[in-house]
């Protein structure tokens, strides 16, 4: 989808990766240019994972899987919803070990702003603080002035 002068896309590079149980293993998704109304999601294996919002439009989802186990194998992908963008998608594999023990799934997703947003996002921040510090001075004199009269 056009925004500005860009359009909504997804910058992944994954890699298919073999896991040995109880391992951890780590995806990332680069989602540029979205949209406020859209929705940043992880798949497996055509089963929605995971959903997350921001009002940045350049955003880094992770996802990343400690003690990993069989039932962690699969086809992970990325897309936007509503459905602008696809990321490439990544075959995760958990070798059967038979001396494991039982895995614990975690699933922790973090969302990473791009620096550069942040710079901006501050600057805006201070430029706002320092336009309503002069207006509360500039408000201050006038009823000061006023109450001279």
């Amino acid at each position: 989808m056009l925004t500005g002068h860009c359009y909504t896309s997804i910058n992944s590079a994954h890699v298919d990766q073999t896991i040995r149980p109880g391992h951890s293993f780590s995806l990332a998704c680069e989602f540029v240019c979205l949209q406020p109304s859209h929705t940043m999601q992880w798949w497996k294996d055509g089963q929605v994972l995971l959903n997350a919002s921001s009002i940045l439009p350049n955003i880094t989802l992770s996802m990343h899987v400690s003690g990993a186990g069989e039932k962690d194998s699969g086809n992970y992908s990325c897309r936007t919803e509503p459905p602008d963008a696809l990321g490439t998608t990544a075959v995760i594999t958990v070798e059967d070990l038979p001396t494991s023990g039982p895995s614990v799934n975690t699933l922790e997703p973090t969302v990473e702003p791009k620096q550069g947003v942040l710079d901006v996002v501050m600057v805006w921040y201070l430029l706002l603080k320092a336009i309503f510090l002069i207006l509360m001075v500039t408000t201050i004199a006038l009823v000061l002035a006023c109450r001279l009269r």
